[in-house]
């Protein structure tokens, strides 16, 4: 077995790579942080909101994408408002020992176990 002062050295040494390691991590994301809001912050203006994408080259805004970002938000919370108003309130007054009250507990599971970006 190792002597406890060799295992001791091993342990400084790991603590010092790895926390090495994560200062050069964090500061090459300040880094990029920095040169995003260095470069990004003068070409942001009110016509980034207002105006619609222009072809390669030219200036244009992004009011197509946040619009189009807008339709989707709307179309989802159409589908998926009633639905889940409507699962909700059979669960809470209906649901309780059925099998279809159990398959949606299930199911419902196993979406707010999910992380919402692979949905």
């Amino acid at each position: 077995m190792a002597s406890l002062a060799a295992r001791r050295a091993k342990d400084y040494t790991v603590k010092v790579v790895s926390t090495g390691f994560a200062v050069f991590a964090i500061f090459l994301l300040a880094w990029i942080l920095w040169t995003l809001i260095s470069r990004g912050l003068p070409a942001l203006n009110l016509n980034v909101f207002t105006k619609v994408t222009a072809p390669p080259g030219q200036g244009g805004g992004l009011l197509n994408a946040i619009v189009g970002s807008l339709i989707q938000i709307g179309i989802a919370l159409a589908i998926g408002g009633p639905i889940g108003l409507f699962a909700g309130t059979f669960l809470a007054e209906n649901g309780k020992g059925t099998k279809i009250g159990s398959a949606a507990r299930f199911v419902n599971d196993i979406l707010l176990s999910a992380p919402s970006i692979l949905v």
